[in-house]
């Protein structure tokens, strides 16, 4: 189990979150270092007796946990980080993980794809998406077994992965020596999106302002944008979106376009409803509004953190860009079609 702890330091190392840690846990890095994690834990413990709300504390308590195989509690951690932060992607990372470890593997998938939503380029969340597909298939290879002993090309295919994974967890324990809770490159969530949002706002306006007038007209916006997706009618529903629209999920606009409109006609009824408004400019003719935006239809329920990138374009705002983070995985684990 020890070494499952390890391989978790390293994707949180990885992917930056420790870069948040504080100096104040600097000393618990250190006896997590040196394999002393019951004095780590006491040491974060202390922090959070002082701030219970701590996210670094929380992390990092979840990761020890972890490590002592005490992986109920961790999960316990780790979900209520998704509920606080719901558009961080390590903590779902690190649920499936976990729940792969205990062999749930619907709940294991379920928080993967939810890390992959939230940031689609998520590499290692990928790669344990893929390592929890091959431990599946070597699961249900051994059920196939267990009914027909004599079926040689089920035994083969079980173990071709059996020995990828011996070679594989090999190659991590020689990997993993070196790795430390000091590797921080930056982490992209939802900071790195608004980062990138004002990378492009003009340099010579730094801290451009939305009137009155100019909010109510993008929330307008939102209004009928949410009204035409209620009411099935596509057309109006695309109208939306500026003609450079890019798709964050790398598919063109005439691909886009095709998904949008074989998913507003599948449910028998769509109600999206909008709520915790967030607008601010990113430039003098751009803003950014970001809600808590509810799905129902007739077969699915979903509640996300909705981030529109808008343009004012011939005196109408249009979306050039949209997000979405999962607010709520558990939500997505009922409703997902993975």
């Amino acid at each position: 189990m020890k070494q499952v702890f390890i391989l978790l330091v390293v994707v949180i190392g990885v992917f930056g979150l420790n870069a948040l840690l504080s100096a104040e846990l600097s000393e618990a890095e250190e006896l997590i270092e040196a394999g002393d994690l019951d004095a780590a834990l006491v040491e974060v413990d202390t922090i959070l007796s002082r701030n219970p709300s701590d996210l670094e504390a929380r992390f990092l308590k979840g990761m020890i946990l972890t490590g002592q195989a005490r992986g109920d509690e961790a999960i316990e951690i780790f979900t209520s980080l998704t509920h606080d932060y719901p558009a961080l992607p390590e903590p779902y990372n690190n649920l499936g993980v976990l729940f792969a470890q205990q062999g749930d593997f619907d709940n294991a998938r379920a928080a993967l794809h939810a890390a992959i939503l939230i940031k689609p380029g998520y590499t290692i969340a990928h790669e344990n998406l893929g390592d929890l597909y091959a431990k599946m298939a070597i699961h249900y290879y051994g059920r196939a077994l267990e009914e027909d002993r004599l079926n040689e090309s089920v035994r083969l295919k079980q173990s071709k992965l059996d020995n990828l994974f011996s070679v594989l967890e090999s190659g991590k324990k020689k990997t993993t020596k070196n790795e430390s809770l000091t590797v921080t490159p930056a982490a992209e969530s939802e900071a790195d999106v608004t980062k990138e949002s004002e990378s492009t706002r003009d340099p010579e306006h730094p801290d451009p302002q939305l009137d009155a007038a100019g909010k109510k007209a993008i929330l307008a916006t939102v209004g009928g944008w949410t009204a035409a997706w209620s009411a099935q009618h596509v057309d109006a529903f695309l109208a939306y979106y500026s003609s450079d629209f890019k798709p964050s999920d790398g598919l063109t606009w005439e691909e886009w376009v095709a998904r949008r409109r074989s998913r507003f006609h599948k449910p028998g009824f769509i109600k999206i409803s909008v709520d915790q408004f967030k607008v601010e400019a990113t430039s003098d003719a751009t803003a950014r509004v970001e809600f808590i935006q509810t799905y129902k239809s007739d077969n699915y329920l979903d509640q996300v953190l909705k981030i529109l990138d808008m343009r004012r374009e011939n005196g109408d705002w249009k979306i050039y860009r949209e997000h979405s983070s999962v607010a709520n995985w558990q939500v997505f684990r009922e409703h997902s079609d993975y």
